[in-house]
């Protein structure tokens, strides 16, 4: 490591090396220290400091003890809330995904308002070796969630103290962000299922279904059981009268065309 680290303007946070931790001052006048992860004899760090370098990565790994001692000194709390549309249980591939989103949220004692200054999105699922994939499916799922939700905390942590020169995710989770992309393309290419098919069909106004299935006609769908995962959203909006089949057609042509 270098001597110094890059001073952040902004508000930003101040942060350099001390021995062998670093020193990070935050707003208002507070600092807080971060200790380096001890190594074993092989030279591997042990993960039980507040940062550590992860072999193969560039820059030191915030780990969540860190990253909770900046939100602290910053007066945050951290809300955390599922993207359920992009959380996946898939019993048939035995794969499960767990998609969060982190705020941190400084709280306005005299008023009660609170206010937002950063939020993050972050994942986990089951195929990860950390996650435990011969454990029971409870403790997958619970590993999972609250992989997710440490991932999304320390990412928000990072961007609201400017310390994305400073830090980086770990590699494993580098790899499994790239690893992610193929798994749901492969997953939005399956036929919509049976439960979606039902609610598709109450989502059609009464006195529609006749125009709706003409309308499926004109888009390609012989039947709802032809509509893909990744098309479903769109396909509901033309079932509820949101989005002309003209639209629709041009949209996905226009997609197609892209990649």
């Amino acid at each position: 490591m270098s001597n110094e680290i890059k001073l952040y303007e902004n508000n930003g946070a101040l942060a350099k090396v001390d021995g062998d931790n670093y020193s990070v001052e935050v707003p208002l006048g507070g600092k807080v220290t971060l200790e380096r992860s001890h190594k074993d004899k092989d030279g591997k760090d042990l993960g039980d400091g507040d940062f550590g370098v992860i072999p193969g990565t560039q820059k030191p790994s915030l780990f969540k003890s860190g990253a909770d001692k900046i939100r602290i000194a910053y007066g945050f709390f951290e809300r955390h809330t599922p993207i359920t549309e992009l959380c996946v249980q898939d019993t048939d591939r035995g794969f499960m995904r767990y998609v969060d989103k982190c705020e941190l949220v400084k709280l306005n004692p005299q008023t009660g308002q609170e206010y937002v200054f950063a939020s993050y999105v972050a994942s986990a699922n089951n195929l990860e070796s950390r996650n435990g994939r011969s454990a029971g499916t409870w403790q997958v799922d619970n590993n999972c969630v609250k992989i997710a939700e440490k991932r999304s905390m320390v990412s928000a942590v990072i961007s609201v103290a400017n310390l994305s020169n400073m830090f980086t995710m770990d590699i494993e989770d580098s790899k499994l962000e790239k690893a992610f992309s193929s798994i749901v393309k492969e997953m939005n290419d399956d036929p919509i299922s049976s439960a979606q098919v039902k609610f598709l069909w109450t989502k059609v106004p009464k006195g529609n279904k006749d125009k709706f299935k003409q309308d499926l006609e004109s888009i390609g769908f012989a039947s709802t059981s032809e509509i893909k995962k990744s098309e479903f959203a769109d396909v509901l909006e033309v079932a509820q009268g949101n989005m002309t089949v003209e639209d629709y057609i041009e949209k996905h042509t226009r997609e197609v065309a892209d990649r």
